[in-house]
């Protein structure tokens, strides 16, 4: 895709903010939820409520975690697009990612019709 200086430096600093706020949220929320540590939640309960309570947030935190890893490294392969010239590109179908879709999710490696596909195909 074709980006003008203007559009790439605004689409890398997107990238860069979404970054920032996923490592902020992993820092600040990665260790604590609802003032209660992993320390606390991991040792032992007294009741299977409380025990099953505290499996519940543990595995919640354990997925959102993983979620925001998964983000992270889907914005530092934009990163690398954006420095190879294949930003903006469909991983699939070769044609371009519209701006108005990269300017919604700048992480985006495939247009909406190759995401649906793919998506489609994932809950088969």
């Amino acid at each position: 895709m074709l980006l003008s200086a203007r559009r790439q430096s605004e689409l890398r600093d997107l990238l860069t903010r979404r970054e920032t706020a996923l490592r902020s949220a992993l820092a600040r929320d990665g260790v604590k939820n609802d003032d209660q540590s992993y320390a606390e939640l991991a040792t032992p309960v007294g009741d299977e409520g409380e025990r099953a309570y505290a499996e519940q947030v543990l595995d919640e935190r354990l997925a959102m975690s993983g979620h925001l890893a998964s983000e992270l490294e889907a914005i530092a392969r934009a990163h690398r697009r954006l420095q190879a010239g294949t930003y903006g590109i469909c991983v699939d179908c070769d044609e371009n990612i519209p701006l108005a879709r990269l300017l919604v999710c700048p992480a985006a490696t495939r247009c909406e019709a190759c995401q649906a596909s793919h998506e489609h195909a994932l809950r088969r």
